[in-house]
């Protein structure tokens, strides 16, 4: 699949190659569009030029995005441009709020302590722990996600993060 060629739709800034001869390619991130969970996947679909929505605003449906099959070509270097700004705006406040509202998904649906939910209890327990201490935030998660992605995928092609 041939990249946009609507350059307002898409930063999609050069293909080069890599030593293996595949494609690497940029994206550009502007983190000064980054409020919260929902505007950094609206960001991410305007830098590689995927639809509108495509890439949810959940940080379940934003990490299955990062997999293929939704204009994020990969292996890839993404540019991460403002990246304080986002830093600031996606804090451990917003991640103490996704992981309660992960908690209260989990619960209404009469699953919270099932064996089942086990390893999503223990990720909601500890995150909570770790982000009102505040250790940890919402673009540590973020960044964890995006750096993992060719040990987590059976492609092992990654995604290099440039901060800046």
């Amino acid at each position: 699949r041939s990249p946009p060629q609507n350059p307002s739709k898409s930063v999609l800034d050069r293909e080069t190659r890599l030593g293996d001869n595949r494609e690497m390619f940029e994206y550009v991130i502007d983190g000064n569009r980054i409020v919260d969970l929902e505007t950094l996947c609206r960001e991410f679909e305007r830098a590689v030029g995927a639809d509108v929505g495509s890439f949810g605003s959940t940080l379940h449906r934003f990490d299955d995005r990062l997999f293929g099959g939704f204009e994020l070509r990969r292996p890839c270097k993404i540019q991460w441009r403002n990246s304080a700004s986002t830093r600031q705006a996606l804090d451990s406040k917003q991640l103490l709020k996704l992981c309660a509202t992960y908690e209260e998904e989990m619960r209404s649906k009469g699953n919270w302590f099932d064996d089942s939910m086990a390893e999503g209890r223990a990720w909601v327990e500890s995150t909570t722990r770790t982000a009102a201490a505040g250790e940890r935030t919402l673009f540590d998660e973020i960044l964890e996600l995006l750096k993992t992605v060719s040990t987590r995928s059976a492609e092992r092609a990654g995604i290099k993060i440039e901060l800046r």
